[in-house]
């Protein structure tokens, strides 16, 4: 439970502390790195997936704020999703939705099922490398039945059939287990 909160406390913190304390945070995430023996070309291939995606957020945030405002949400977007990627290699999905479920605890006051909130957490987590795996394999699939270019529509089409396969597979087996 305690490195869930932190997770949470942290990646919150990153976009409400002052700017001056941005190199330290750089230095906790790289410093995490090291402590957690994570391989750092495996953490920076992983974050330049993000590029475009933070690209693109800070073409829109140069329009509606300065310059330097928008370099430092650009610093902060790539810490968190550094510190994401690091911490999510360093604990599982059970272990993250476990901890979820236990932050989540008061809301039992409401009657709120929390094991069902931690429950969906845990499928998505782990529906993402599944999707990514499916996606690779439809796209490697176009690709030796000679479709170049494969048209998106189609892939994406192919891929929630996949999915929503899969997803009605795990409903089935919650319910042969019993799972309300």
């Amino acid at each position: 439970m305690l490195p869930v909160a932190f997770f949470f406390v942290y990646t919150t913190g990153l976009f409400f502390m002052p700017n001056e304390w941005l190199p330290y945070a750089a230095l906790f995430n790289f410093l995490l790195i090291i402590f957690l023996r994570k391989n750092p070309l495996l953490v920076l291939r992983n974050l330049l997936i993000f590029v475009p995606f933070i690209g693109v957020m800070l073409l829109f945030s140069i329009n509606s704020l300065t310059l330097e405002s928008a370099l430092f949400l650009t610093a902060r977007l790539l810490l968190a999703c550094n510190f994401t990627y690091v911490f999510g290699t360093s604990i599982g999905a059970l272990r993250f939705a476990r901890g979820v479920e236990v932050l989540l605890f008061p809301l039992k006051i409401f009657r709120v099922k929390t094991r069902n909130i931690s429950l969906i957490i845990a499928v998505a987590i782990t529906f993402i490398p599944v999707m990514a795996r499916e996606a690779t394999a439809i796209r490697d699939g176009m690709s030796a039945k000679g479709m170049r270019r494969a048209k998106i529509s189609l892939m994406l089409s192919i891929l929630s059939y996949k999915v929503l396969y899969r997803a009605s597979m795990l409903s089935d087996t919650l319910n042969a287990k019993g799972y309300q």
